[in-house]
C-alpha cells in the first residue's frame, strides 16, 4: 500500500501537475487522519471492554463481601437478642422481693456469661482494595455514593463498638478481681468458696450491677447500628445487582 502511495506522488512530481500533487497530498493526510482516529476509536474500544470487565469483577467481589456481611449482622443480632434476654431474666430476679445474697451470687458466679458479642467488618476488604487502585471510580457516581455511605458507617460502629467493648471489659475486670467467675483460675474448689464467702451485698451487688448496666447500654448502641448495617447493607446489595445486569 505504502508502495503504491509513492508510485502516485513520484508520477505526479515528474509530471509536474502542482494541483493534482496538492489534491493528493491533501487526501493522503485525509486518510491518515482517518487512521488515526480508527485507530483511536479502536483503542477506546479496547479500553471500554477492558474496564468493564474489570467493573463486572468488581461487583461481584463487592455482592460476595455484602452477602458475607449481611449473614454475620443477622446472626449477631440474633446472639445480641438473645444475651439481653438473659440480662433481663436476671435484672428481673434479682428485683424480686425475696432475692437475696445468695440469689446475686447464684446468678454472678455461676450464670452469668462475660463474652460480649462484638460488631465485626471482616469483609471490608474489597472496598479497601477498589480504593487503593482507584478502580473504585470505574462505577458510577450513584453507586459510588452508596458504597461510600456504608462503608462511612461500618467504619463509625466499629469506633462506637470499640470504645463501649472497653468500658464493658474494665467493669469486668473490676468484678472478677474480686469474684472469680466462668474463666478465673479459681473459678472452683476452696479458694474460690472462701472468696465468695465473704462477698457481701452491696459489695457485690454494685460490682456486678456496673457490669450488667455497662453489657446492656453496649448491646443499646450494637442494635442501633445492627438495624441500620442490614438495612444500608441490602439496600446496596440489591443497587449492586442491577448495576451487575446493566454491566452486562
Amino acid at each position: 500500500m505504502i508502495k503504491f502511495f509513492r508510485k502516485i506522488r513520484k508520477k505526479l512530481l515528474t509530471e509536474n501537475n502542482f494541483s493534482k500533487y496538492l489534491l493528493y497530498a491533501i487526501g493522503e493526510i485525509f486518510l491518515v487522519v482517518i487512521g488515526i482516529f480508527i485507530a483511536i476509536q479502536f483503542n477506546d474500544w479496547n479500553e471500554e471492554k477492558k474496564n468493564k470487565k474489570i467493573t463486572s469483577n468488581n461487583i461481584e467481589l463487592l455482592i460476595a463481601s455484602l452477602e458475607k456481611d449481611s449473614i454475620a449482622f443477622n446472626k449477631m443480632q440474633v446472639y445480641v437478642e438473645n444475651d439481653q434476654a438473659k440480662l433481663r431474666n436476671y435484672s428481673s430476679r434479682l428485683n424480686q422481693p425475696t432475692a437475696n445474697l445468695d440469689t446475686l451470687k447464684k446468678i454472678t458466679r455461676y450464670e452469668f456469661r462475660s463474652g460480649i458479642g462484638t460488631i465485626k467488618f471482616d469483609n471490608d476488604n474489597t472496598y479497601d482494595a477498589l480504593l487503593q487502585s482507584g478502580e473504585i471510580n470505574l462505577l458510577n457516581r450513584k453507586l459510588k455514593k452508596e458504597l461510600f455511605t456504608l462503608y462511612s458507617l461500618h467504619k463509625t460502629a466499629k469506633e462506637s463498638d470499640d470504645i463501649h467493648f472497653e468500658t464493658y471489659l474494665d467493669w469486668l475486670m473490676k468484678l472478677r478481681s474480686k469474684y472469680p467467675n466462668d474463666r478465673a483460675t479459681f473459678k472452683e474448689g476452696p479458694i474460690s468458696d472462701l472468696i465468695w464467702k465473704k462477698a457481701t451485698t452491696i459489695e457485690l451487688a454494685n460490682a456486678f450491677s456496673a457490669v450488667i448496666n455497662s453489657k446492656t447500654n453496649h448491646y443499646r448502641l450494637v442494635s442501633r447500628y445492627l438495624n441500620e448495617l442490614i438495612g444500608k447493607t441490602n439496600n446496596v446489595l440489591e443497587k449492586l445487582k442491577e448495576a451487575r445486569k446493566v454491566n452486562y
